[in-house]
This record gives structure tokens, C-alpha cells and sequence, in this order.
């Protein structure tokens, strides 16, 4: 199914090379990096392509229709006027609000940047209010404007206008045809048409709309028709509602129109096609216009009516006015036109007269809207039912899977020849599925640094130019998942290259934020003669400098425990030989100084429990003739015997 979802997340990606993907029948193009994935239709199945595999012939897949449901979405139209006339409980609320706030009417007015007659004038109804003026005073006494005006104001008209309350089908025409064919500026909204008859016909509708009295006139050196909506307030709401309507290259259709109802945004459409749309009497309906991202929303907008449609793009050199490209949405398959004329239309009879002529001529082949299931498939569906074939002749290309069929012909010439009701349901799943297959006609790999968006949806795929393509989330899970899996090997790597050549290694601690290091310890990366000198795995919380102290500070425990197994393991030896062979070992303190100032001494035992002074000296002596020194904690049993033998001991080098 086709869902409506908000973005979950987003990257923002540099990448040195970009493929340009364009189909045909209908034409779309999309850009994406080497690695995104597209879903592609093959005669088997639906499968996963990346941009870097896909080739010219493939059949990428797109939704035949885009199901939103749209809002009905509130203007609040009131605080646009110029002027208000307040209320007595208006009046009211601004003298009691100044009085809770303990200041008098000139105290007031000088803070809100006002005169006290102003002030004065409000709380008694005898001057009706300007809307900044109005609006400095509600902050200074901490009222919020908007609620104050819906409360407690009616507007007051110098100028007669009639502003919407809600974003309707009238008012949605009026934008389509202000973005095609007007502009706007501080006070007012002109329209330039080129017929005479459209141009009275807008007049009309919306001089009765707004209940204003719009001005026209013919402009015969530029041969245009003119009219002119002239009311501040309109141009107000116009540009704080609708802030996509800008300049004709940089307007896009506004967010409102594209979160109303079906109705709503058909209306905006008919406004837009009224102004820069037409109809070619041999090829179909086509919008013309010099704003790329606005022809690129109105073919998406197209497709919740399930119009299809083209986007071109010419160099526009005819045109001596511009240098900028000219884009043309193209609508040329039957059944879009005949969605179009029902769901959207033209105000003008002559483009409705040339619509239905073109209508008339047009054929009901498409080779856009096609059947997404291989031929071979519904045949086998076809035959298990008992179906002899001969009684589809002419579909026969199709169900070897020589060739693709539109629906349309599915219709004709295999459905309406099914009896079976069963097998009927089945084909006509087949025939409602909302996905079709789109050709592609060409590939360009262009080769320059571009920034780029990659975003993630709740669901598991979005829409890009009218294209279904995959979710980013997966991708980036699977190219972090390879980039780990990579960085694991080359630690492994170095780990084997530095640890094992160290004689004098007692041991590894590995630390780190999150599952990561156990992933790394236990998936397989590290030899086995390295896994066997790691002592502990730490969890932490931060990485690089502050997580090595952090893994320093958690790691004493470890620490502590390998030192008193190698001091363990050192006294152990000592007991050994003492027992063993007497002489290769000494003790106390007189007998093994006089082994030491000799060179005799290749490990010094020293008890912690010695003076400072005597520990110092005698590791001054070890010094001078390279001898290992040990200070022995007494925790330890066999630092409690060391103690007790006179707290310093040596293994010789020799006996003496």
C-alpha cells in the first residue's frame, strides 16, 4: 500500500559521482549516489537494484496513484485587515489589563510607542484601531493579538474585501492562476493574460469572490490584458499563508494546498493550466513553464488523480526574452487526459473544445500504464484454471514475456474473456495492483563533487520524481554494518602486528561504548593467540582521549588483580628455589645488599611494609647493575612469609 508518512531522518551526504537515471513512457528522471537502491520488476519478482547495476531496459517501479488525505486547512483571515473597530467588552478588557498592570494611560502610551489620545480613544470606542498600532499595544500589556482580534474586533473596510476563512476550492484557483500568470506586490495582485475572454472570466469570478472591484485594462504595446486586485490586506495574507508564492522561478506549490483534499488541489491545478497550460490537437495537454521545481510538484500533484505525465526540459533559445530553460509537463496517454478533464478541466471553452477534439482522436493504447505481472505468470494462472489458450490469439507475445501489455488491453482481451469467477478476482487483483512498471531509457554517470539529501521514512520506502525507490535507513544500516566489519579487520590486524611481538605483555583490556567491543572480541576478527591475552572488556562512555582515562580509571580492579598474580607467581618461584637449590636465592636484609652491591642480584623482593628510606637504597643499588625490582604487596599469603623472613629477598644470577 501507498501511505502518507513524515521523514524520520536525514543525511546530508558529499559524493564525487552521481547517476542520472531517465525513463521513458512516461518520461521522469531522478539522481541518486552509485549505491541507492532501487526496486526493479523483472518476469519473476520485484528485486533490489543499485543505481550502480541498474541498466538501460530496466523496469523500475512507480505508484499509479499518490492516496493523501488532505485537511481542510483555517485561515485566520482577520488579523490581515487594516483596521478594526473594538468591541465594548474590548474596550473594556484594554482599560482593565492597564490597570492590573498599574500605569497610566500616558505611561502606557509612551511604552508602546503610541499617544495617550490613542490610548484613550480604544478604551472608549471612539477610534477605530490600526492594525500595528494595535498590535504594539496587545504586547505591551501582554495580550496575544491574534485571540484579541477574534474576541473582541470586527474589521473596518476603507476598501471593500471579503477575506477567506478557510483555504477552499475558490481561493485555491486564485493562487494556481496568480503563480501561472501574476504577480504580486506591497498593495496589490496583478494578472496578464493573453485572451480577453479568460481574463473577464477571472475578473468576474473573483471580483464576487473577495466582493472587490478589480480594474481592467488591455496593455495594446505589450498585447496583454491586465487586472489588477488592489487591497493590502490580500497581498498581506497572500504572503504570510503562502509564503512558497514568490517569483515565478523560485515559486512552489504551497505546503496548504498540498495537505488539502483532492478537491482543493484539482482547483489549484485548474488555476495553474488556466494560466500556462494547452492543448497540442495531436499529442495531448501540456503546462508550460521556466521553474523546474514547480513543474516537478505538479507532476507529482498530478498523480493523486492518477494522471501520468512527462517532464521535459528545452534550451528555450527561440525565446529571445530568456535565457532560462523552459520545462513542460506532458500529459499524452488517453485515460490521463480523460482524468484530467474530470478531475480538473479548463475555464476556457476554446481549451475545453480542443480537449475534446484531441479526445476524440486519441487512441486507447498506452504504453505507460501497464500490467506489472510477467505474461508467463497469468498464463500459468490462466491454464491451472482449465483455460484452453487459443482462446486469447492476439495476447500470445504476452505470456511469452516477449512483451509487456497496458492494462487496457489486459482489460479487453483477458479479463472480459474470463467466466471462471475465481479466476476473475484473481486477474483483477492482478489488474487494480496501485504499481507500475517504467522503463529505462537512459543512464549518464556524471562525475562532479554534489551534495546530496538522504532521508529515511517510517515505512519502509518513499517516493522520489514519482519514482519508488528504498528506504535510505536500510542502505545506510548496511554500509555502516560493512564499514564496522572492515574497521574490526584492520584492529585485528594491528593488534597481531604490535601485541604478539611483545614478550614482556601481561595482558589486553578492550573497552568501549555500546555492544560494539563484544562484536569486535567475539565475531571471529582476532587470532586466537591474541583473544588468549585479553583479561577483561570494559563498558564505556566516552571514546578516543576521555575514553582511554575512563578506560584506565575502570580497569584498576584488573589491574590490581594481575598484580598480585605476578607477584604471586614471582614469590612462588622464590619459595621454589629455596627449597630446591638454597643457593641461587637469599634474604634479609645485610645478606642480600652485599649480593646486590656485587652484581649477584637478578630479581629484588620488596616487602611494602619497609621503610621508604631502605626501599629507596635498594632500588638504587638494583639500578646499577640492571636488576629487576618487585615491591611485594602483604595482602597476599605469600606476601605475609616475605615479611616474615625479614621483608626483602633476591633470586640470584648465580650461586654465591
Amino acid at each position: 500500500a501507498i501511505l502518507n508518512t513524515n521523514i524520520t531522518d536525514k543525511w546530508n551526504v558529499n559524493k564525487n559521482k552521481i547517476h542520472k537515471i531517465i525513463t521513458t513512457n512516461h518520461r521522469l528522471k531522478i539522481q541518486s549516489s552509485k549505491d541507492h537502491l532501487f526496486f526493479v520488476a523483472t518476469s519473476e519478482r520485484i528485486i533490489e537494484k543499485s543505481a550502480e547495476e541498474l541498466k538501460q531496459g530496466d523496469y523500475l517501479i512507480m505508484p499509479e496513484k499518490i492516496h493523501i488525505k488532505g485537511k481542510i486547512q483555517k485561515i485566520n483571515s482577520k488579523k490581515y485587515y487594516n483596521s478594526f473597530i473594538i468591541t465594548k467588552e474590548g474596550q473594556e478588557f484594554l482599560k482593565k489589563r492597564r490597570l492590573k498592570k498599574g500605569l497610566l494611560q500616558r505611561q502606557l502610551a509612551k511604552e508602546a510607542g503610541l499617544t495617550q489620545t490613542t490610548i484613550s480613544s480604544y478604551e472608549i470606542g471612539k477610534l477605530n484601531a490600526y492594525r500595528m498600532p494595535l498590535k504594539r499595544l496587545c504586547s505591551k500589556l501582554n495580550i496575544d493579538f491574534d485571540k484579541f482580534l477574534k474576541d473582541y474586533t470586527q474589521p473596518y473596510m476603507y476598501r471593500n474585501i471579503s477575506l477567506p476563512n478557510t483555504l477552499n476550492k475558490e481561493f485555491a484557483q486564485f493562487l494556481g492562476y496568480l503563480i501561472g500568470d501574476g504577480c504580486i506586490e506591497t498593495d496589490r495582485i496583478t494578472f496578464f493574460e493573453q485572451n480577453k475572454q479568460l481574463a473577464l472570466t477571472y475578473q468576474k469570478k473573483f471580483n464576487q469572490f473577495f466582493k472587490i472591484n478589480s480594474s481592467y485594462r488591455f496593455r495594446e504595446s505589450k498585447n496583454y490584458h491586465q487586472i489588477r486586485f488592489t487591497s493590502r490586506p490580500l497581498v498581506r495574507l497572500i504572503k504570510e499563508e503562502f509564503p512558497e508564492i514568490r517569483k515565478a522561478l523560485d515559486s512552489e506549490i504551497p505546503k496548504k494546498i498540498l495537505q488539502s483534499d483532492n478537491g482543493i488541489v484539482a482547483a489549484f491545478l485548474r488555476g495553474l493550466f488556466d494560466a500556462d497550460g494547452y492543448v497540442a490537437s495531436k499529442r495531448g495537454i501540456a503546462l508550460g513553464i521556466n521553474n523546474k521545481k514547480l513543474a516537478q510538484h505538479t507532476q507529482l500533484a498530478l498523480l493523486r488523480f492518477s494522471i501520468l505525465s512527462s517532464l521535459l526540459e528545452y534550451n528555450n533559445k527561440a525565446n529571445k526574452y530568456s535565457n532560462n530553460p523552459r520545462f513542460t509537463v506532458d500529459i499524452t496517454e488517453k485515460k490521463s487526459i480523460q482524468l484530467f478533464k474530470k478531475h480538473i478541466g479548463f475555464s476556457f471553452h476554446e481549451k475545453t473544445n480542443k480537449l475534446n477534439t484531441l479526445l476524440n482522436k486519441k487512441s486507447d493504447s498506452s504504453y505507460s500504464r501497464q500490467i506489472i505481472v510477467s505474461g508467463r505468470k497469468i498464463r500459468k494462472l490462466i491454464e491451472k484454471s482449465g483455460y484452453n489458450l487459443e482462446l486469447f490469439p492476439k495476447v500470445n507475445n504476452f505470456f511469452r514475456n516477449e512483451r509487456m501489455m497496458s492494462k487496457q488491453t489486459f482489460k479487453n482481451s483477458i479479463l472480459s474473456n474470463i467466466k471462471d469467477k475465481k479466476l476473475y478476482n484473481q486477474l483483477e487483483v492482478i489488474y487494480n495492483y496501485p504499481i507500475l512498471p517504467i522503463k529505462i531509457n537512459k543512464i549518464e554517470k556524471i562525475n562532479k563533487k554534489i551534495k546530496m539529501v538522504d532521508i529515511s521514512v517510517k515505512i519502509k520506502n518513499f517516493i522520489a520524481n514519482g519514482i519508488i525507490t528504498h528506504n535510505s535507513a536500510a542502505r545506510f544500516a548496511r554500509i555502516r554494518e560493512g564499514a564496522a566489519k572492515d574497521h574490526f579487520k584492520k584492529v585485528a590486524e594491528y593488534m597481531k602486528n604490535q601485541f604478539l611481538t611483545l614478550k614482556e605483555l601481561k595482558g589486553i583490556i578492550v573497552g568501549g561504548p555500546g555492544p560494539t567491543k563484544y562484536d569486535f572480541v567475539d565475531g571471529g576478527y582476532i587470532t586466537n593467540e591474541v583473544k588468549k591475552k585479553i583479561i577483561s572488556i570494559k563498558d564505556l562512555s566516552y571514546t578516543e582521549e576521555f575514553g582511554l582515562q575512563e578506560l584506565l580509571d575502570k580497569s584498576q580492579d584488573v589491574l590490581a588483580k594481575e598484580e598480585v598474580a605476578v607477584e604471586k607467581d614471582i614469590m612462588a618461584k622464590f619459595f621454589n628455589l629455596l627449597s630446591t637449590k638454597p643457593g641461587i636465592v637469599s634474604y634479609g636484609l645485610n645478606e642480600v645488599k652485599k649480593n646486590l652491591e656485587i652484581g649477584a642480584v637478578d630479581i629484588l623482593l620488596l616487602s611494602e611494609s619497609l621503610d621508604d628510606n631502605i626501599i629507596d637504597e635498594m632500588e638504587n643499588l638494583a639500578k646499577t647493575f640492571g636488576t629487576t625490582v618487585n615491591i611485594i604487596s602483604t595482602e597476599t599469603r605469600e606476601g605475609v612469609q616475605l615479611r616474615e623472613i625479614g621483608k626483602i629477598a633476591a633470586i640470584l644470577r648465580y650461586e654465591v
